[in-house]
């Protein structure tokens, strides 16, 4: 785990809602396909990620809310398919791994412990996480990924 305190410009994101762990894979799927005409894949300044509007630790997974989209600065308007919010400016601590999708729980635990461990409050920003491969041509099936929880 790398770990850093980091200042986020407001950037745009552009997402799909899903609510639970079921069908995630479908619903990134969907993204892509509407994302790749657009050549968002390509932009090196838009990221696919991930919003959590819900804790796993008090909610059940299930019903756990989400956004999946892109992180981007592209001026792309929202349409019938995808919505648009902003992530506002915040400091984040940002937990960089490369991890397999069974770790990630684990590792959203790790960085939750180093920041009580450092003394760190979160925020009223919704905590998020990027990607930075496509885990599927990575040699283990890893995910590069880069964690973030917003901070006063």
């Amino acid at each position: 785990m790398n770990v850093e305190i980091k200042e986020i410009s407001a950037t745009n994101f552009l997402f799909l809602p899903h609510t639970g762990v079921d069908n995630l894979e479908s619903t990134f799927n969907k993204l892509i396909a509407w994302g790749t005409p657009l050549q968002l894949l390509e932009d090196e300044n838009s990221k696919i990620g991930r919003i959590f509007h819900d804790s796993f630790t008090n909610t059940a997974p299930n019903k756990v809310r989400m956004s999946i989209g892109f992180k981007t600065s592209a001026s792309i308007e929202q349409d019938s398919l995808i919505s648009k919010t902003t992530i506002p400016k915040h400091k984040a601590i940002a937990g960089s791994f490369t991890i397999s999708l069974e770790e990630f729980q684990n590792a959203w635990s790790q960085l939750y412990q180093w920041m009580h461990k450092n003394g760190h409050k979160p925020s009223y920003v919704a905590p998020y996480e990027i990607y930075n491969n496509d885990y599927r041509q990575h040699s283990e099936q890893k995910c590069d990924v880069t964690l973030y929880i917003p901070i006063f």
